[in-house]
């Protein structure tokens, strides 16, 4: 189990590392349900990258990912595959940057968020975690890793939740800062948004 952990260490450090979530864990918090949206997010994100993980491993199990001990050869090939893809997606997104001295428009789910609700958090976190490609992506090729290491049911099943965990710490520290309740701190004031900060409470 130690190096079926080790080889999706990388992947996860990608999921965790992503400039999305802390963003968007940012923005939140600096709404007037900061904490509260804040918490239900961060679940959220936790959620996604637990149900699409768990998803690939059922789906995984019948197709024999692993053969004799060693990885069978689709796995690789699908780890091939969404590299390829997050490399083509790199290239589209380079190329529909805005032109210089343009200013870039706002995502609408960003604009949004002064009145999200705590549903809506929610889903959101769940939705950059498992719909968004880079994110999905390497999701889908940890969860893969997880399948080809021929691990037995139960190994397997507690291998996976290890992984999961270190998807939402890279937008767990600007959540931690509004720990305990009750300090009233500042957010950063949304693009867009006239006004002072919000302060940060639940």
């Amino acid at each position: 189990m130690g190096a079926a952990i080790g080889d999706v260490l990388g992947l996860a450090a990608g999921v965790a590392v992503s400039p999305l979530p802390i963003v968007a864990m940012i923005l939140l918090l600096a709404t007037p349900r900061g904490r509260a949206n804040g918490s239900l997010f961060a679940v959220g994100w936790l959620a996604g990258l637990a149900g699409l993980g768990t998803l690939v491993l059922a789906l995984a199990g019948p197709a024999d990912a692993s053969s004799g001990g060693e990885p069978a050869a689709w796995t690789g090939w699908l780890k091939l595959v969404l590299g390829v893809l997050a490399l083509l997606l790199a290239v589209r997104q380079w190329r529909g940057r805005p032109a210089a001295g343009a200013e870039p428009e706002m995502p609408k789910w960003m604009a949004s968020l002064d009145r999200m609700r705590p549903g809506g958090a929610l889903g959101l976190g769940a939705l950059l975690s498992a719909v968004n490609p880079k994110n999905g992506g390497l999701t889908i090729a940890a969860a893969a890793s997880i399948a080809a290491a021929g691990l037995a049911g139960r190994s397997r099943r507690s291998s996976w939740p290890s992984s999961c965990w270190s998807g939402p710490s890279g937008c767990s520290p600007p959540w931690l800062s509004t720990w305990p309740p009750g300090t009233g701190r500042r957010g950063p004031s949304i693009p867009g948004r006239s006004g002072p900060p919000t302060t940060t409470r639940p």
